[in-house]
């Protein structure tokens, strides 16, 4: 039904009709009745202007968030939606118990057709430190589908565009990923 909430078996055909790319995979699985699991991929910190990654769960296994600690963290999954589509983060209840606070955005297009990053914000809000691996889930994405609905475009502001490019195109200087870069 076309201007409500997708569910798990609407994905499934979305994405094996190439509507939705999800990449490197995905896994018909971990779908929920109407919403998929994002998992971790990378943890970066900010320093000043610039973010640093601090970990990488391709390469290693867990990682201890300190107590009071912010990072920015980049989801396993790159998701590509088509006009009309749009995805609503909802951070994983599992958090609830633990005292880590998410901030997050929304997803629609163009996002990821250049394969920017989706990425969160994730701060520990408590004393005590707390472990993550690569299993974690951090949160979840609910895809609506407004295809056939009546809308107006909408105008990418510059914020917007630069955003898009800093997530795409990002210099990495000794490890280090430098958002004043100049983007094209």
């Amino acid at each position: 039904m076309l201007g409500n909430l997708i569910s798990n078996q609407n994905l499934t055909e979305l994405v094996e009709s190439r509507v939705i790319e999800f990449r490197p995979f995905y896994d018909e699985n971990k779908a929920q009745i109407a919403q998929y699991p994002l998992k971790i991929r990378k943890l970066l910190k900010k320093f000043g202007k610039s973010f640093v990654l601090v970990h990488d769960f391709t390469k290693a296994d867990d990682y201890i968030i300190k107590p009071n600690e912010y990072v920015i963290v980049e989801v396993f999954e790159q998701i590509i939606l088509p006009k009309g589509i749009v995805g609503r983060f909802i951070p994983a209840s599992n958090l609830i118990e633990l005292g880590i606070g998410l901030t997050a955005g929304k997803l629609e297009f163009p996002f990821g057709q250049e394969n920017e990053k989706i990425r969160f914000g994730l701060k520990n809000l408590t004393e005590s430190e707390i472990i993550f691996n690569k299993e974690f889930r951090i949160a979840y994405i609910e895809f609506f589908d407004l295809r056939y609905l009546k809308t107006s475009d909408t105008v990418l502001l510059d914020r917007d565009i630069l955003i898009y490019a800093q997530r795409r195109n990002s210099i990495f200087h000794d490890g280090e990923i430098n958002y004043d870069a100049d983007v094209d």
